[in-house]
């Protein structure tokens, strides 16, 4: 009982000693802001106008000028409003903490934001190297037929949904199905019983041998007793795809008259694959784009902060950044002979046919990170339920530590492989155990009395279901590993967005959300 409380409480503390860290960490810059600037109140016992303390602000900075829009941006946080551009309200000591509280939030901003752009800029540099890879395995293997275009290239087409269709039935409704057809495939998805807006959602793949024939998708109302009625027909040219990114668009449904007037949209997710190389060519080109567009992000906010601290130049040496750039890790590894942070190729084929299989069966975007979180409260629950029989102290090692660093993710890749290494080692420790000790656990009437039998028994099921449970965390976490550098950029982005509302939402242009939407799912 006592190593249960003390896990408890533990798991309660350590979930909150981040953020105690961090309060800390501020208030110490806090304190030693105060410290700079006391010294200048106190010499102005009287109180100085807005516009001396500003010039005293640009006396501090090496330039003999404060940026004025950081300015306002720290005076127009603080509680009662400063007009900073008019200078002549005097503010007296008093201001002091106030100003240091305002001038943290801003930096704090900043920071996140900082964060933010170096965890997408590193995942697109990993992109970069695993592209590169596949692009020379493209290179070597890839053969093109006659037509041109390259052995076992294909067309993916997902039909969405359907909306504004044209009523066929007596009741003004009708079934919807869709059939899709090109180069002699031919594919159809379930008929939608009584919806003139129907959802299908669902994907068929096509082998594309001469790129020459059109894709024809009909929309038909299915009747029981007479022929299907026509709602509707689209025709594509697959050469408008050629550029082999994935495109999710609405088009408009026709007659076979073309000079018939007609109703109904139907929104498609299509892509043609027709040369890898040229594929992975597009893709670097666009990654190289995007990385230097990440670096110019990532240089103005570091120039911005830069111009936040002129006046207190220490502060830039009591930063304490967990986030690096993965090409300086690389750089490292690369000077130690080891091998770079890179999944292995097998296992980047795995993701990537988890995620087809994900998206097969309707998990367009697989909430990993969710369910790892649910599994690990699973685990922390059903491993201090097993301790009533079982002594399970590794479990709670482990256990313990898996929900220390889930929440906040403060782990690096390497660190965050390694905790799974451990829940698999003990994954194989507890079946051993089990199958060893199976006889004992089974017989408590022997060593317990009555009311300890059933506790024992409960504890022995939650020790069965702790396994069920570890295996699905095992897969999960792994399936995390693989993803973590998305997992941390999506994290530190909704942090940032979630500061009291101040962090501006950093959107992709155009080519960078096609990019990962491709990426992501070829």
């Amino acid at each position: 009982m006592t190593i249960l409380l003390i896990s408890i409480g533990g798991i309660l503390c350590g979930r909150q000693r981040m953020n105690i860290r961090i309060l800390r960490r501020n208030n110490e810059r806090k304190q030693l802001i105060v410290k700079e600037l006391l010294p200048f109140f106190e010499r102005n016992n009287h109180g100085v106008t807005t516009m001396q303390f500003k010039q005293y602000l640009d006396s501090r900075c090496k330039n003999g000028k404060y940026n004025p829009e950081m300015v306002k941006s720290v005076f127009d946080r603080m509680n009662e409003h400063v007009d900073i551009e008019r200078g002549s309200k005097k503010i007296s000591v008093d201001y002091l903490n106030e100003f240091s509280d305002a001038f943290i939030e801003v930096e704090e901003i900043y920071k996140r934001k900082q964060l933010e752009i170096l965890s997408k800029k590193n995942m697109h540099t990993d992109q970069r190297y695993e592209f590169e890879d596949r692009y020379k395995e493209a290179k070597a293997i890839e053969k093109t037929n006659d037509h041109g275009i390259m052995e076992g290239s294909y067309l993916t087409v997902r039909v969405v949904e359907a909306r504004n269709l044209k009523p066929m039935d007596n009741n003004n409704s009708s079934d919807p199905y869709a059939v899709v057809s090109i180069e002699d495939q031919k594919e159809e998805t379930q008929f939608i019983e009584s919806n003139l807006n129907p959802k299908w959602d669902e994907t068929f793949k096509f082998e594309i041998r001469t790129g020459k024939h059109q894709l024809v998708i009909l929309v038909l109302d299915r009747d029981l007793y007479a022929a299907d009625d026509f709602q509707g027909k689209l025709t594509l040219d697959i050469m408008d795809f050629k550029d082999q990114m994935k495109v999710d668009k609405w088009f408009d449904l026709h007659s076979t008259n073309p000079h018939e007037p007609w109703q109904g949209e139907i929104r498609i997710e299509i892509q043609w694959i027709h040369s890898r190389i040229k594929f992975f060519e597009d893709l670097l080109h666009r990654l190289d784009q995007i990385v230097v567009d990440d670096n110019k992000q990532r240089n103005e906010v570091e120039k911005s902060l830069k111009e936040l601290r002129a006046p207190f130049g220490f502060l830039e040496y009591l930063d304490y950044g967990h986030f690096e750039d993965n090409d300086v890790h690389r750089a490292k590894d690369a000077a130690s002979g080891r091998l770079g942070p890179q999944l292995s190729h097998f296992e980047k084929k795995m993701a990537v046919r988890l995620d087809e299989m994900a998206d097969n069966i309707g998990f367009r975007q697989p909430p990993w990170y969710r369910w790892l979180v649910i599994l690990t409260l699973l685990y922390v629950f059903l491993t201090l339920c097993t301790c009533f029989a079982i002594p399970n102290f590794i479990d709670l090692t482990f256990s313990s530590l898996t929900m220390f660093m889930i929440e906040p993710l403060t782990l690096t890749k390497g660190s965050f492989r390694t905790l799974l290494l451990g829940v698999f080692i003990s994954f194989f420790y507890d079946i051993i155990h089990l199958i060893l000790r199976s006889g004992y656990y089974w017989n408590f009437e022997l060593f317990y009395n009555d009311p300890e039998k059933s506790v024992c028994r409960f504890s022995l099921i939650c020790a069965y279901l702790l396994l069920l449970v570890k295996f699905f965390q095992m897969f999960v976490m792994w399936k995390v590993s693989v993803d973590y550098d998305e997992v941390m950029r999506y994290k530190n982005r909704n942090k940032a967005l979630d500061f009291e509302g101040e962090s501006e939402n950093f959107s992709r242009d155009s080519d960078s959300r096609r990019l990962e939407n491709t990426v992501y799912n070829y």
